[in-house]
């Protein structure tokens, strides 16, 4: 069982052993593993902690880690949403979307952007929401090679200014840089520390 689906169950109290429709368990409104940092919640302090683990970046090379600086080296932190910024990959279980749903008809959810609407309802206890990280994040930017005005859309940057080698932040094997190894099964893969 991977280690992410492993830490929801434990942290979510059910047994591994026990029948689930999702390997995360069916106990989980939201799976947020793609973000730009994250801060435990104040209210609940559990956690897994996955060691050892030779897809995690070194902390210099974590700009946004903020709620684990604790861990060793290598360790990855399984936990409640706290307080996310950013929403590279998420999930939602039918039970999560039905509650955002609700929230966004009846509770007029819907002035908050994305990532701080979803980090507002995982958060606010009355809505019940079951929401779990990861730290560091599986999923991030990728900055390609070339002009970083592409970076993004919100921020401007100056044109003029390229980035002569392209990485993907905080993540070691980036699909993005292997892409085409994957595609011709290939598995000398490219490692970014």
């Amino acid at each position: 069982m991977p280690a992410l689906a492993k830490g929801v169950r434990t942290l979510s109290e059910i047994p591994l052993s026990k029948h689930q429709h999702s390997p995360y368990g069916d106990d989980w409104d939201i799976l947020w593993p793609g973000h730009c940092g994250e801060l435990p919640p104040k209210d609940d302090f559990r956690t897994y902690v996955i060691s050892d683990d030779p897809t995690v970046a070194p902390q210099s090379h974590q700009p946004w880690l903020m709620g684990v600086k604790y861990l060793p080296e290598g360790s990855r932190v399984i936990h409640r949403v706290g307080g996310p910024i950013c929403a590279f990959g998420y999930a939602v279980s039918l039970r999560g979307a039905q509650k955002i749903l609700y929230w966004l008809g009846i509770k007029g959810g819907d002035s908050f952007a994305i990532d701080n609407g979803l980090g507002y309802m995982c958060r606010n206890r009355d809505l019940n929401m079951n929401c779990w990280s990861v730290e560091p994040q599986l999923f991030n930017h990728h900055r390609p090679a070339g002009s970083i005005s592409k970076d993004s859309d919100i921020n401007q940057k100056d044109p003029t200014v390229v980035r002569e080698k392209a990485f993907t932040d905080v993540i070691v094997w980036s699909a993005r840089l292997n892409l085409e190894k994957i595609l011709m099964g290939k598995k000398d893969y490219v490692k970014q520390w």
